[in-house]
């Protein structure tokens, strides 16, 4: 078990620095880190229960790795930054991958489990090619909030492309225009919305 504000968890000796591209896991490492913030120095505070930011570029999460979002954590990926996923990636928080207008990019590749717990979510804002690629392995667990948007990006191509297994528990919302569908399953891809959860698509 180990937090992202202790140096000592990381290669460099420093806590990673808003700039940077964090890989976690990429040695095949069993890890169970708890992600806090770096906003300013701050991370979690345990006192009022106010949200730690976690400010990064890019994110990859390696191989027989799990991954936990606390509760009380915002997870920003900035610029025109991505999230891969070849792990277990748990949101009891929220993420936010933003300002990818304009991009080629695949804003959340998912390889594997992907889960919103609870009252967690992301949000992908103005989208490039795609918002969420889930490929075959990949699945993904959503309750709680999420959004995607295209924002009038001309390269948003569909909000989400799913070749593995997406189940709803909570409530999905996208937005705005898009070259292709807006959820698009190939290669025998399935969604289920569960539990009278919500897919709002306008």
């Amino acid at each position: 078990l180990g937090v992202f504000d202790d140096q000592l968890n990381w290669s460099l000796g420093h806590i990673p620095f808003i700039c940077e591209n964090i890989e976690i896991g990429t040695n095949n490492d069993i890890i169970h880190l708890i992600l806090l913030g770096n906003n300013e120095g701050e991370g979690q505070d345990e006192t009022n229960g106010s949200f730690g930011t976690l400010e990064i570029r890019n994110l990859i999460i390696g191989t027989n790795t799990k991954i936990y979002l606390g509760d009380t954590t915002n997870l920003s990926i900035l610029g025109n930054g991505v999230i891969e996923n070849n792990s277990s990636f748990i949101l009891y928080g929220y993420i936010n991958i933003r300002d990818q207008k304009g991009t080629t990019n695949i804003a959340l590749l998912n390889n594997e489990l992907l889960s919103v717990v609870g009252f967690g979510g992301f949000s992908v804002q103005d989208a490039g090619d795609y918002g969420i690629h889930n490929t075959a392995a990949g699945v993904m667990e959503l309750e709680g909030y999420s959004n995607i948007n295209s924002n009038g990006s001309e390269l948003a191509k569909s909000a989400i492309i799913n070749e593995g297994t997406i189940n709803t528990h909570g409530s999905l919302s996208i937005n705005g225009q898009f070259l292709k569908q807006a959820i698009k399953n190939e290669n025998n891809g399935t969604l289920e919305v569960k539990n009278g959860s919500i897919i709002s698509v306008y």
